[in-house]
């Protein structure tokens, strides 16, 4: 059995965060938001839901990013059938490639004590995903991801910190990606049986 394309549970929250770091750390000087490894030189933070390391929200404002549920559907009515060699043409053996899709949507928190600064964090962070997602899709091989973004208005939400007013804007990131895989099987006792018939060891 062989795997041609694979999915990574994990691979979610990476394909977000990753471009968005970059992002954040080389084009984003003008708005002073800035992502940089070292908290002491950043302005911003980028991190995953689940981070135990987690900064409460202070003076920075910061992109939580979740990967959330997915679904896992077949796409044929036999075994998730993709393509195969018929039983003649290869005597007995199996040479089939299947195929499955995998289905969800990442959340992206976009959150900050002011709300001009939400509102344009969530501005950026939306162009960009939506800019740059033919490009995600053709390197990291997604059917589709990013689009359509689904955009919450800027609402107060609450906060670690009582005393802190909080705003935040809910982005929805859909995506889609598919997984294959080749089985192959030789068939070993159909195989046996074609070879005593070639032999002539089964005689009438």
């Amino acid at each position: 059995m062989a795997q041609e394309t694979t999915f990574s549970i994990g691979a979610v929250a990476q394909a977000i965060m990753v471009p968005l770091r970059y992002y954040f750390s080389t084009y984003s000087n003008s708005a002073n938001l800035v992502w940089n490894a070292d908290e002491k030189l950043g302005t911003m933070d980028i991190f995953e839901s689940t981070d135990l390391n987690r900064v409460p929200l202070g003076e920075k404002p910061r992109v939580v990013v979740s990967r959330g549920g997915f679904t896992v559907t077949g796409t044929g009515l036999t075994d998730n059938l993709a393509a195969g060699v018929s039983f003649g043409a290869q005597k007995g053996r199996r040479q089939d490639t299947n195929l499955v899709m995998y289905q969800g949507q990442a959340s992206i928190l976009i959150e900050a004590r002011n709300k001009g600064t939400c509102e344009l964090l969530a501005d950026m962070v939306t162009h960009f995903i939506g800019w740059t997602q033919p490009l995600l899709c053709d390197t990291q091989g997604w059917k589709k991801f990013g689009l359509p973004l689904g955009v919450s208005d800027c609402n107060i939400a609450p906060n670690e910190d009582p005393n802190v007013t909080k705003f935040q804007v809910e982005i929805n990131c859909p995506w889609i990606k598919e997984e294959r895989w080749m089985a192959r099987t030789d068939g070993p006792i159909l195989k046996k049986l074609l070879l005593e018939l070639t032999n002539g060891d089964l005689a009438p």
